[in-house]
């Protein structure tokens, strides 16, 4: 049985299959968790992904769940379509019946517009809303499913890839990465995890 259901937005996928080019670690965490995506998801996803038999393991949700909660967006009409307010409807209609275990936000605005309505509208969305660091770190020690060096796997690989990049911008940040979130995120969290295996 899948421990519980993930909603991701697509940065979380680019991230394994365009980055790191490691689809393999998106089929572990997909035999792990139950994944949700919808029809805007599915379009931004790598064709690597589509066209694999990985998403027979996850969800599909025709409905635009997004109507939930876009008086709240506040921002321009062009965005109310983008994936990762797809992906927030669907967090919000699992959340409301108390199903949801992550939603997986990279991009700050998203981010904090989903934390925002968890604090102001819907309280399943509490402490829901992470980031993709934060969602690996979690599946190790809060959901203990993946292994310690599984983990630092996936998190070394995603520092060496955001090192190989000689001049991150704003356009391309591997796994969403930037000098602040490697610093202040990715680092802490990998240091964590290795200072584990001397208690």
């Amino acid at each position: 049985m899948k421990h519980g259901n993930v909603v991701a937005d697509n940065s979380f996928y680019s991230c394994h299959v365009c980055d790191l080019q490691r689809i393999e670690w998106l089929e572990r965490y997909f035999s792990l968790y139950q994944f949700h995506y919808g029809t805007n998801l599915r379009s931004e996803m790598p064709k690597r992904i589509t066209s694999s038999q990985c998403l027979n393991a996850a969800t599909f949700h025709e409905r635009d769940y997004s109507e939930l909660f876009r008086p709240f967006i506040g921002r321009t009409p062009i965005h109310h379509n983008d994936g990762e307010y797809e992906a927030i409807g669907i967090a919000c209609n699992l959340a409301l019946t108390d199903d949801l275990a992550y939603l997986i936000l990279d991009d700050r605005v998203p981010n904090k517009c989903a934390k925002r309505i968890a604090e102001e509208k819907i309280l399943g969305l509490q402490g829901k809303v992470i980031g993709t660091i934060g969602f690996i770190r979690d599946s190790h020690l809060k959901d203990q499913l993946l292994n310690q060096g599984e983990v630092l796997e996936i998190l070394h690989a995603i520092h060496d890839r955001f090192q190989a990049q000689s001049s991150p911008s704003e356009k391309h940040r591997p796994c969403s990465m930037d000098p602040h979130v490697v610093e202040n995120v990715l680092l802490p969290v990998i240091a964590d995890i290795e200072d584990r295996t001397h208690e």
